[in-house]
């Protein structure tokens, strides 16, 4: 028996333990990551002190600071904060840990929304689809992205719910409005990159209710007036700390800020290199299964521009057919999820010239791909499936079965890939953090006033916000003067200048600490076999640079940035920082310098492994302020 929308009972069953077993899979990857002793380190520390202030006195209105203002010149925010109240509850389990979980749950509340959204918008196929779609998204991600706070990670499935909010918006969902604006709203506060994705979603949201209101009955009218009633007051609630930090600044808001830095002084990503890496996506097997977060892509990990554009061609061929088959089928669900998903990929695609070039192409400013790519798969297999089973004598319906299970692989696939993504927590601060962080908490908890030192060392980069968070989660007042420390915090953060004390992070360079300083912790040091073997690898490797120098390839003259052409003068300037410096492992592997002769292999070695050294050197040091 099939009810009327469709849905015979099995099937309805069916959906629903899927979805249940989807929310609960994802949720799961924050559990796993508190059990496995994750702590936040980086930019994740920073988002969990924003997150425990919001019950401060000093509640939060921004996000952390982008990277992008460094490349305008212009130092400015990610847009707000909403997400980090929501996150506040979890931010103060377990020393910060809490917020992996938070996240998780987030992602998890995101899952139950595309599954209420899609059961009430398509057919069983399409919605089972669009499931196996997210949960394909979530493999993509992994365990570890999927509780990751890091920005872009918080926003790749809000922005995923915002888009399937949308599309069952144009499929006649009233309640899918503030669905699809909330989630569009937040995922723009998040990080940048997301802001023209999530607005065109927001404009689809606003015209697709436009239409679904055009179309209804009298009663159907009072249902939607509630829906957009409902989308503008989510709306206006997650734009509120946006909103008020703007009003209290004026022209020192920070979207004046963003608005004042829409151009950047560095070089941007190259148009041709950006519809390459949208082309390695959407058109290159696995698609957007295999994933991509990780950094950097430099050009020549991507299809050349001819490739690019014969895939992109044939893309959007097939796009094209599978439009205009649901238009003569007038299947509405089909032809809103391509009109839906084309919409804000172009709007992504129109803006991704504008992202800064960093070493290479900065993948995490992509993450609006992968929602895109899922919908947009979605609206071509479903119709195929459906169009097999009916050639062979079946119910179309059977297709649902299949993408339910494939959105149960999806979700297992993640929860069991623990592989470590780019998430700023890298697998060696975590280390970092029980040897070096833990010691310095439990010397100084509840004690004086203190000044946290940041200094350059990539070490020191990642653990000085976990540092400064625990400090402030155990009672001590921290603070730091360092300008990034101090944006990525908040203001209420700066040191005073009259603390007692000051803690000085030492780094592999220094033999001793600081006068009358005194030892608060230290890294592990390295096992005497390894000390020696990198003392060969430094000698063996400076003697080569001595000698043979580094040469730009062709790639490295045509590269838009500067990467190369400052490590060849690095080589000219000092051997033995540049053998320990690991882009230029990076640049001979990408291709973008050259050793002349044979000693490629000897200086990729010590760039990883003495760079990775220096990394994980670095003790902590208590000063008397009168001495520092």
């Amino acid at each position: 028996m099939v009810s009327a929308t469709g849905w015979a009972p099995g099937l309805r069953r069916a959906y629903l333990v899927c979805s249940i077993v989807l929310v609960v899979l994802v949720a799961a990857c924050g559990a796993r990551s508190m059990l496995a002793g994750w702590r936040p380190v980086g930019d994740d520390a920073f988002l969990v002190l924003r997150a425990r202030d919001v019950f401060s006195a000093h509640p939060p209105l921004l996000s952390t600071a982008s990277s992008g203002g460094a490349s305008a010149g212009v130092a400015y925010n990610h847009p707000g904060s909403a997400v980090l109240f929501l996150l506040a509850p979890f931010a103060r389990l377990g020393d910060g840990a809490g917020v992996a979980l938070g996240v998780a749950v987030l992602n998890a509340a995101c899952v139950a929304l595309v599954a209420w959204c899609a059961r009430r918008a398509a057919r069983p196929a399409v919605a089972a689809g669009v499931l196996a779609g997210l949960a394909g998204v979530a493999w993509a991600m992994g365990s570890v992205a999927l509780s990751d706070p890091w920005n872009p990670n918080q926003a790749t499935l809000l922005l995923a719910t915002g888009v399937v909010g949308a599309w069952a918006t144009w499929c006649g969902v009233p309640g899918a409005v503030p669905v699809g604006v909330g989630a569009a709203v937040l995922a723009a506060q998040t990080h940048l990159s997301f802001v023209p994705p999530a607005l065109a979603v927001a404009f689809l949201v606003v015209v697709g209710a436009a239409v679904g209101r055009r179309r209804a009955d009298v009663a159907d009218d009072r249902t939607w007036r509630r829906g957009r009633l409902a989308g503008l007051l989510v709306g206006a609630l997650a734009l509120a700390p946006v909103m008020v930090e703007q009003a209290a600044s004026g022209r020192d808001g920070n979207l004046a800020r963003i608005l004042r830095g829409a151009r950047f002084d560095e070089a941007a990503v190259p148009v041709g290199d950006s519809l390459a890496l949208v082309a390695r996506v959407l058109t290159r097997p696995p698609f957007f299964l295999g994933g991509s977060w990780d950094v950097p892509v430099f050009p020549g990990d991507l299809p050349g521009r001819g490739a690019a554009a014969v895939g992109l061609g044939v893309l959007g061929l097939v796009l094209v057919a599978a439009g205009g088959a649901a238009h003569r089928r007038a299947d509405r669900a089909v032809g809103s999820a391509l009109a839906v998903g084309t919409g804000v990929l172009l709007a992504g695609v129109a803006a991704s010239a504008r992202f800064p070039l960093r070493i290479g192409i900065p993948v995490p400013y992509y993450r609006w791909l992968w929602p895109c790519a899922a919908l947009l798969a979605v609206a071509v297999a479903v119709p195929l499936a459906e169009a097999v089973l009916r050639r062979t004598g079946r119910p179309a319906d059977r297709a649902a079965f299949g993408f339910l299970a494939l959105a149960l692989l999806g979700g297992l696939g993640a929860v069991v890939s623990a592989s470590p993504a780019f998430t700023g927590s890298p697998p060696w601060a975590q280390d970092m953090v029980r040897d070096v962080v833990d010691p310095v908490v439990a010397a100084l908890q509840d004690g004086p006033p203190v000044e946290v030192v940041a200094s350059g060392q990539e070490s020191s980069l990642v653990v000085t916000p976990a540092l400064v968070q625990r400090l402030l989660a155990a009672g001590v007042a921290a603070g730091s003067v360092d300008p990034v420390v101090v944006q990525q915090a908040g203001e209420q953060h700066r040191a005073t200048g009259r603390e007692g004390y000051v803690v000085v992070p030492v780094g592999p360079d220094v033999a001793a600490g600081p006068a009358r300083g005194r030892r608060l912790s230290r890294s592990r040091p390295l096992p005497v076999a390894e000390r020696r073997r990198l003392a060969t690898l430094r000698r063996d490797a400076a003697g080569i640079l001595r000698t043979s120098g580094l040469v730009l390839t062709p790639a490295g003259r045509d590269a838009p940035d500067d990467l190369a052409r400052s490590l060849v003068a690095l080589v000219r300037r000092s051997t033995e920082d540049a053998v320990r410096n690991r882009f230029v492992s990076a640049a001979l592997r990408a291709g973008l310098v050259d050793v002349p002769g044979s000693g490629d292999a000897v200086v990729v070695e010590a760039s990883d492994r003495l760079a990775d050294a220096d990394a994980r050197s670095l003790s902590y040091w208590l000063v008397p302020r009168a001495v520092w």
